[in-house]
C-alpha cells in the first residue's frame, strides 16, 4: 500500500513537471484497491486530453467520476475534454455541476465561461470571468478573458478596461494585448488598435490568432495586402484554425485559390468545429469558391452556412410590423410634428435593403473633403421603439431628445464634418421618424436588382444576425415587404430623398456622383471619383469591395446561380 501511495505521489510530481511519458506510467501502475485509484484515473485522462486524445480523456474521467461523483476539478477537466471534442452542451452541463460543487473554484468558473463563449453567449461568459477574477483578482488570464468576452457581448469600455487591467497585472500578456487591439478597433481607434497588435506579435511572433486579429483590422482599414499577407502568416502558423482561413478569405478576390480551397474544406471535415466555426468557415469556402467561377460548389458552400443557423421564421410578423409601421406614420402624425424637428443639415442617411451598394455610397460621400463616414449606427431603430412606444404629446419632446442624443454620439466620436453619413441600411425603417426628428437631413436611398440583392444577403455572413436572411424564401418575402413600406414613404415625401440605382451608378459613376452632390448641397470634389484610394474603417461585408475602382462583375450576379433560387424568384414581388 506504501509503496501504491509513493507512485501516486511521485507520478503527481512528474505531471506537475511535465514529464507526461513517466506521470502516466506511474499513474497507471496505481492498483484499483488503492484509494487514490479515481485520482489516477482522472490523471491519466487529462493527460490523455492535455496530449491530444481528448475523446481518451471523455472515458478515463468519466470512469474516474463514476467512483466519485462529486469531485469539482474531475467534472471541470471533463468538461474541458468535452469542449475540445466538439460536445459542448455537455462540456456546460459538467461545469456548472463543478461550478454547484464547489463554488469558490476559480478555475471551473473561468473553464465555464470559455465554454459559453463557444456557444455564443458572451454575456454569460462574462459573468462567469466575473466570477472568476471575484475569487481569484491577481490572475491576468481571468481579466484579459473576462475583457473578451465583453467585447463580444458588445460592452467595448468595459472590456477595455479588463484588458487594460490584463496587461497591468503581466504587461507579457499577449493575447491581452491582441484583444485590446480587437477592442480598439471597434471603437474605431485604429492607430491604437495596430499598436497593440503589433506589440502582442513581439511577444508572441508564432501566435496565430494575433496574425488572424492584425489581418482583420488591416482588412478594415483598407490595407488588403497587408491583410492578406497577416492571414496567409496565420494560416502558415496554423493550418487548421479556421479563423485563418476566414480572415484570408474576407481580404479580397481569388480567383486561383485552389490550394485556399482545399486547406478549407480539410477544417470543414473535421468533428470538433464548433457551430460558430463550421458557419464562418462555411461562408468563406463559398465566397472562395464563387470568385474561382465555382458557382455550384458554391452555392452547395453558402447553403450549408445558412442551414446551420436558420432559425423558423414567422414572415407574419414582419408583414405585421410593417403594416403598423405604414399606418402609424401617417399624414396627420406628420403634419402635427412637422415643426418640431431639429434644423440641422449634418447627418445623412444612407438606407436600403442590405447589400444594395450603401458601402459604396458611404464611400464615395466619404472621400469629400467636407464629408465623413460614421458607418452602420444603431441609434434610430432604438429611437423608433422607444415613439411607438410613448403616448401623445410626449412624443414631441422625444423628438427634440432623439436629435439632442444623436448629435452628440456624433460630437463623441469625432464625427465634426459639415456631413456624416450614416449608412445603417435598415433605418429604412425609421424614415417617417429620421423625417420628424431631422426635417433638413438629406436621405440616400439605395437600390439594386432585387435578385442580385437577395442573393448577396444569402451569401453574406452579417454580424447583427437577423433571421431572415439565411432562407430564400423568407428573403424574397421580406423583400416585398421593404418594397411595400418605400413607396408608402414616396407617396408621403415625394420629394424627401434621393433614389441612386446600383446599376446606373456603376455604369455612370461621375454622373451620379455630381447628381448625389448636389443632393448633398456638396461641391464638386473629384476625390469621390477615387474613392478607393479613400483610407478610413469600413467594417462592413462589403470593406473589400470599396477598395476597387467601380467595375460591373456584380451586375446579373444572380444568373450564375439561378438554377437554385426557384424560393426565392417565387417570392419575390413582381
Amino acid at each position: 500500500m506504501r509503496a501504491s501511495l509513493t507512485e501516486f505521489q511521485l507520478a503527481w510530481q512528474c505531471h506537475q513537471r511535465g514529464d507526461l511519458a513517466k506521470a502516466k506510467a506511474l499513474y497507471g501502475r496505481v492498483g484499483m484497491a488503492h484509494p487514490d485509484y479515481p485520482r489516477a484515473l482522472h490523471y491519466l485522462g487529462l493527460i490523455a486530453h492535455q496530449t491530444g486524445d481528448s475523446a481518451q480523456g471523455v472515458r478515463l474521467i468519466s470512469r474516474a467520476l463514476a467512483l466519485t461523483p462529486k469531485d469539482a476539478e474531475m467534472r471541470s477537466n471533463l468538461g474541458n475534454a468535452l469542449a475540445r471534442c466538439g460536445r459542448l452542451q455537455e462540456a456546460r452541463d459538467e461545469l456548472e455541476k463543478a461550478t454547484a460543487l464547489a463554488p469558490g473554484f476559480a478555475g471551473a468558473h473561468n473553464n465555464l465561461g470559455l465554454v459559453q463563449r463557444k456557444l455564443g453567449d458572451p454575456e454569460a461568459a462574462a459573468g462567469s470571468f466575473e466570477r472568476a477574477v471575484q475569487l481569484a483578482p491577481g490572475q491576468p488570464l481571468l481579466y484579459s478573458n473576462w475583457g473578451t468576452a465583453l467585447a463580444e457581448a458588445g460592452q467595448l469600455t468595459a472590456a477595455r478596461e479588463k484588458l487594460e487591467q490584463a496587461i497591468k497585472l503581466n504587461p507579457g500578456h499577449a493575447d491581452a494585448w491582441s484583444n485590446l487591439g480587437l477592442v480598439h478597433s471597434r471603437l474605431r481607434a485604429w492607430d491604437e488598435a495596430v499598436r497593440c497588435l503589433n506589440k502582442a506579435l513581439e511577444l508572441a511572433p508564432e501566435a496565430a490568432g494575433v496574425w488572424v486579429n492584425l489581418s482583420n483590422v488591416e482588412r478594415a482599414f483598407g490595407r488588403m495586402s497587408e491583410a492578406r499577407k497577416a492571414a496567409a502568416k496565420a494560416i502558415e502558423l496554423a493550418p487548421g484554425l479556421p479563423d485563418a482561413h476566414q480572415a484570408l478569405a474576407s481580404a479580397g478576390r481569388f480567383e486561383e485559390a485552389e490550394r485556399e480551397i482545399t486547406g478549407l474544406e480539410a477544417v470543414l471535415k473535421r468533428g470538433d468545429l464548433t457551430p460558430k466555426d463550421r458557419i464562418n468557415c462555411s461562408y468563406a469556402l463559398g465566397k472562395l469558391l464563387d470568385g474561382a467561377g465555382q458557382f455550384d460548389r458554391a452555392f452547395a458552400a453558402y447553403a450549408a452556412a445558412n442551414a446551420e443557423q436558420a432559425q423558423p421564421v414567422e414572415i407574419a410578423d414582419s408583414v405585421t410590423r410593417f403594416d403598423r409601421l405604414i399606418a402609424r406614420f401617417d399624414r396627420d402624425l406628420l403634419d402635427r410634428l412637422a415643426d418640431v424637428g431639429n434644423p440641422s443639415e449634418r447627418p445623412i442617411f444612407v438606407v436600403g435593403m442590405p447589400r444594395s451598394g450603401t458601402t459604396l455610397v458611404e464611400q464615395i460621400i466619404a472621400s469629400h473633403g467636407a464629408a465623413s463616414g460614421a458607418g452602420e449606427l444603431p441609434h434610430f431603430e432604438g429611437y423608433l421603439k422607444a415613439f411607438e412606444a410613448a403616448k401623445g404629446g410626449s412624443r414631441a419632446a422625444l423628438l427634440g431628445d432623439f436629435a439632442q442624443d444623436y448629435l452628440a454620439r456624433l460630437d463623441r466620436r469625432g464625427e465634426r464634418a459639415l456631413r456624416t453619413v450614416d449608412k445603417a441600411p435598415f433605418n429604412f425603417l425609421c424614415l417617417g421618424l429620421i423625417r420628424l426628428v431631422f426635417p433638413k437631413a438629406r436621405i440616400v436611398h439605395c437600390r439594386r436588382d432585387p435578385r442580385d440583392t437577395c442573393l448577396s444577403i444569402f451569401f453574406t455572413n452579417f454580424a447583427e444576425h437577423r433571421s431572415f436572411t439565411t432562407r430564400l424564401a423568407d428573403i424574397g418575402a421580406y423583400y416585398a415587404c421593404y418594397k411595400r413600406l418605400m413607396e408608402q414613404w414616396r407617396q408621403l415625401f415625394p420629394e424627401g430623398f434621393f433614389e441612386i440605382a446600383h446599376e446606373t451608378l456603376v455604369r455612370d459613376q461621375e454622373g451620379e456622383t455630381r447628381r448625389l452632390l448636389g443632393y448633398l448641397g456638396l461641391p464638386w470634389d473629384e476625390r469621390c471619383l477615387s474613392f478607393h484610394e479613400t483610407l478610413r474603417p469600413v467594417d462592413t461585408p462589403s470593406d473589400w469591395q470599396v477598395r476597387e475602382p467601380i467595375h460591373t462583375r456584380s451586375l446579373g450576379r444572380w444568373r450564375h446561380y439561378e438554377r437554385h433560387l426557384a424560393p426565392l424568384l417565387e417570392a419575390l414581388p413582381s
